[in-house]
């Protein structure tokens, strides 16, 4: 029992052994002194060693019968303290559970800070090092950091009512460093960056989630870096502040958000993408299963006939160098209109997003069907595939691929096919290839709600399609910033809203058209109103509004 201040003086040791528990007195002070006369503090001035272990910590505490936040003042390290550890600690219902001045060489460490009535961690001054701390359900905020230098490392600050981490400089120059530390379900910011260009903010490989308004907000002139940080699921992400290098924004995958338990789960986007190659956050991965079909696939992976139907809820990102292989005849049913992963493209609709290799197995009697899993589907409830520029080697067959708003949107290379295939009921275009030089062979494309075929800044092959009955154009083509080729070869695009094929964009564009049926279409068949370089061979133009435009047609064979 601790009635009064207790004052360790400088060049003195207080030694607390594990295993102990302190209770200070509740609002009174026998001393009457310190910082505050009614409460009672413990005030370092020399040397704390609290060094608990896992199994026997060391415990701070009111001795009210019902405690309650701001029972007495909390741990005072001033500036005059020197190599003070607290290890393996719980600080509760103090006003500050640890207020620290103290320099470096100080080490607060495997401690859990709860209860405060106003800040649980306030760094005045000096600068400590504080490590694998939980900061949670304090009155204020989590963290206080003004005019003081150190490093936050490997916490979790969660629950507190109000900002999770303040952080403001001082008279002179501090620098603070957040590395690998979890801060969620704070009630208003997650991490505050006030004060001036005095004060400089290393923030890297932190999640920063789930607080009331603001991910990361700088009100200032403060110096941030700011890289591989996963910042998702407040109303604003970043203020004042860009995302730097290696910027995530999809959801966390904990294990039980409700009830507090933050560790990551097997397909969390937090895994291995930390500026090292760990992961993000202060809890690394112990084992934790995904539950449902969400998240980032880090090893090779089947969705298999005896499986089906798989329920995808969220997007699914195919990691480079894995495979995800579809054998023949699963039914794939994406969430619609919804998407648990909350980011990427777009974060309302789940997406396929392959950066590595994605093997769709279907035969012509046993297609593989992606699609919507409403009861009654419609056009863009699902985002659609989406193969990245390293999706080398993708082979989808026999598929078919609906109600999506881009069937296939493709960046991939040259190894990469789309074949034998169907896709409708797109909202937007069954095929949008904004890079690479994927071929599509075989692709029957019909009745998607505007254009048929996208092709932006690509040079894809696209062979043998079938492209009818689509709202607006058949086969829209654009240029990008370098030269590209397309070429389209025995193609028959008929009875398109508008054109059969629109041609854009300037010089750098080439276009080959060969053996080919454009027909009936609402308004031309080809239609050029570029610069772009048009090769035509042989094909049959045919009942358009206007068969050929921009462009001569080439003489009869």
């Amino acid at each position: 029992m601790v009635p009064g201040d207790l004052t360790v003086e400088p060049g003195v040791t207080l030694t607390i052994e594990p295993g102990a528990v302190l209770r200070f007195a509740a609002a009174a002070d026998q001393m009457a002194a310190g910082d505050d006369v009614t409460d009672t503090e413990l005030r370092v001035l020399g040397t704390l060693v609290a060094d608990g272990t896992l199994s026997q910590g060391i415990r701070f505490t009111s001795d009210a019968a019902s405690p309650a936040r701001g029972n007495w003042y909390g741990i005072y390290l001033a500036p005059s303290s020197t190599n003070s550890i607290l290890d393996f600690a719980t600080v509760e219902y103090a006003r500050y559970a640890v207020r620290s001045s103290a320099p470096s060489g100080t080490t607060i460490q495997r401690s859990t800070l709860r209860e405060s009535s106003s800040y649980a961690l306030y760094a005045d001054g000096g600068g400590a090092a504080f490590d694998q701390l939980v900061i949670r359900d304090n009155g204020n905020r989590g963290v206080y950091v003004g005019g003081a230098s150190g490093s936050l490392t490997n916490s979790v600050i969660h629950s507190n009512a109000s900002y999770g981490v303040y952080l403001t400089s001082g008279t002179l120059n501090n620098s603070f460093s957040m590395i690998r530390n979890t801060i969620v379900d704070n009630s208003s910011y997650g991490v505050y960056v006030a004060g001036n260009s005095s004060l400089s903010v290393t923030l890297r490989d932190n999640i920063i989630t789930n607080n009331g308004t603001y991910g990361v907000y700088r009100s200032s002139s403060a110096v941030v870096s700011d890289s591989y940080n996963l910042v998702w699921g407040q109303n604003t992400g970043y203020s004042g502040l860009v995302p730097g290098t290696g910027a995530l924004s999809e959801n966390p995958l904990f294990v039980n958000r409700s009830a507090s338990d933050y560790r990551i789960t097997s397909r969390s986007p937090a895994r291995f993408h930390a500026s090292d190659g760990g992961d993000v956050g202060a809890l690394i991965f112990d084992g934790a299963p995904t539950v449902g079909e969400q998240g980032h696939l880090y090893t090779d992976t089947t969705w298999t006939t005896a499986a089906s139907p798989i329920s995808v809820l969220g997007d699914i990102t195919v990691e480079p160098g894995v495979t995800l292989t579809i054998e023949p005849g699963v039914q794939v049913n994406f969430a619609p209109g919804a998407d648990s992963m909350g980011g990427n493209t777009a974060p309302t609709l789940t997406e396929l997003i392959v950066a590595g290799r994605l093997q769709v197995n279907g035969t012509a009697a046993s297609r593989v069907t992606l699609s919507s899993g409403a009861i009654t589907p419609a056009r863009g409830d699902w985002y659609g595939v989406h193969l990245l520029s390293t999706a080398a080697n993708t082979s989808v067959r026999n598929a078919y691929i609906r109600y999506a708003r881009y069937g296939v949107q493709s960046a991939a290379p040259s190894s990469a096919s789309v074949a034998q295939s169907e896709v409708d009921q797109s909202s937007s275009y069954a095929l949008y290839v904004d890079g690479g030089a994927a071929v599509f062979d075989g692709v029957y494309v019909h009745h998607n709600g505007n254009r048929g075929v996208y092709v932006g800044g690509a040079s894809p092959s696209l062979l043998n399609l079938v492209v009818v009955a689509n709202v607006s154009y058949g086969i829209y083509l654009t240029s990008g910033s370098t030269a590209t080729t397309v070429t389209v070869n025995h193609a028959t695009i008929d009875g398109n809203s508008s054109y059969g094929m629109y041609i854009a964009g300037n010089s750098s564009l080439s276009v080959n058209v060969r053996n080919s049926i454009i027909t009936n279409n609402g308004t031309y068949g080809i239609y050029r109103s570029s610069s772009a370089i048009v090769s035509l061979g042989t094909n049959n133009v045919w009942n358009n509004g206007t068969n050929f435009s921009g462009i001569t047609a080439p003489p009869p064979p």
